[in-house]
């Protein structure tokens, strides 16, 4: 009788494994998902049988079919030890995969900002009269020290005199620029 119940017990080869289950298992409960939010929206969506259209590309995509999907359900139902094992396993690995989409879409917002961030210019108001130091403040000019040059007057003393700097105040609509 021992014998009897081990050897039911054992999956047969129609039975899929339970690391490749686990897979199988996460993308039905995820079309399952999708079904549910595109029949709140599409109210044909159970007539045109969306869910079993969702369940065979998953039933293709890891190429098995309809019935040994059912068997190995039935399977794991009949021996709750190892569907408690593969629906942890489901839920561990669903915990992963969440994380990891989390990450990258934080990621993805973190480049956005920083894309955007990058591409802002000042804006210069022209309806405002223009100044040096409110260009400075708006941060559309640096203040740069001139160059001191010395210019000599006559043969006995030289004086210093301040000159402003070639590029110094950028070509801005509405402003005249200091020429050398």
């Amino acid at each position: 009788m021992i014998i009897c119940m081990a050897i039911a017990c054992k999956p047969t080869p129609d039975i899929i494994p339970l690391p490749e289950m686990k897979f199988v298992m996460w993308d039905i409960l995820n079309a399952d998902a999708l079904y549910t939010q595109l029949a709140l929206k599409d109210s044909l969506a159970r007539q045109k049988k969306l869910n079993v259209q969702l369940y065979q590309k998953v039933f293709d995509i890891h190429h098995i079919s309809r019935q040994q999907f059912f068997t190995s359900y039935r399977y794991y139902e009949a021996n709750p030890d190892k569907m408690k094992i593969l629906m942890d396993s489901v839920n561990a690995y669903g915990t992963r995969e969440r994380s990891i989409a989390d990450s990258l879409q934080e990621l993805a917002i973190k480049k956005k900002a920083a894309a955007a961030a990058a591409a802002a210019k000042p804006v210069v108001d022209t309806t405002k009269k223009l100044s040096i130091d409110s260009l400075r403040k708006q941060h559309i000019i640096t203040p740069i020290p001139p160059p001191v040059k010395t210019i000599p007057i006559d043969s006995l003393r030289k004086v210093k005199v301040n000159l402003p700097q070639r590029g110094m105040i950028r070509n801005i609509p509405g402003m005249t620029t200091i020429k050398h």
